[in-house]
């Protein structure tokens, strides 16, 4: 069984990845979907099934109908969850939760996949968190 704990040491395992979108491979390059479809693979999950075509840009919600597919919405955020940011006035930015103010993600304005306190600048873009199914 996977814990959130597992989620946290193999995310961290990320920083430092460059910036690459579409691509899901530590050390080499994701982007912040990557980082998170990378992170469950590498903890033996299945993830032929997530799509690894979409634009650099998500909009019209597509980014959210991905996520209720595979995760699992959640009110009550914990690490190890993903959490979902609204930037440029759309749902398009995933990271995933380290502690209740921290978050790793694949952020191409830094170039690489880093760590950083939830300032209140990035708790304004939160729009919502989802969990892993199956993570005790």
């Amino acid at each position: 069984m996977i814990t959130r704990a597992d989620i946290v040491i193999e995310a961290k395992t990320w920083i430092g990845t460059p910036f690459h979108h579409q691509a899901a491979v530590k050390r080499v390059g994701c982007d912040c979907a990557g980082m998170v479809k990378g992170v469950w693979r590498e903890l033996g999950n299945d993830v032929s099934k997530v799509p690894v075509d979409y634009p650099r840009t998500p909009s019209g919600g597509n980014l959210v109908r991905i996520l209720i597919e595979f995760l699992d919405r959640t009110v009550t955020p914990k690490a190890g969850d993903v959490i979902l940011f609204t930037l440029l006035n759309e749902p398009q930015h995933l990271g995933i939760l380290t502690d209740k103010n921290t978050v790793i993600h694949a952020y191409q304005p830094f170039g690489k996949v880093v760590e950083h306190r939830l300032d209140d600048k990035w708790k304004r873009r939160v729009t919502a968190y989802y969990s892993f199914r199956g993570v005790e």
